[in-house]
């Protein structure tokens, strides 16, 4: 008897609220004064513990990299995430994250300090 009290109170005061005639607890759920918080107490536990579970998980693992920048001859910036040895004279190819591409570095001495020369590489396979 208790239930049908219950479901019959819950009725009448949605009807009151509304003006429409209660039918089952869905329509009720989508007239809610704060569906946001209804809608949170009906996902199971263990759909919120996944989510949370999967978020911490991709944050944690994603270590960010270190960029390197420099500033070529004529003075754009590109950014690497190895670091260019000064010591040789043989071009480097190494991708820009700047440019999103693959890059031709060449560093020289001059008076000045170093230089930087970068350049696309040629052929298909760079491409």
């Amino acid at each position: 008897m208790n239930v049908d009290n219950n479901r019959k109170e819950v009725a009448r005061l949605f009807k009151e609220r509304t003006g429409v005639k209660y039918q089952n607890w869905i329509q009720a759920l989508s007239v809610s004064s704060r569906p946001k918080r209804l809608a949170l107490a009906l996902i199971p536990k263990w759909i919120a513990f996944v989510i949370l579970f999967s978020a911490l998980i991709y944050f944690v693992s994603c270590t960010p990299h270190t960029k390197i920048v420099i500033q070529d001859s004529k003075r754009f910036r590109h950014a690497y995430l190895e670091k260019i040895p000064l010591t040789q004279s043989k071009p480097i190819i190494r991708y820009c994250g700047k440019h999103h591409r693959w890059e031709k570095v060449k560093v020289v001495w001059t008076r000045n300090g170093y230089v930087y020369y970068v350049h696309k590489p040629r052929g298909k396979r760079w491409r």
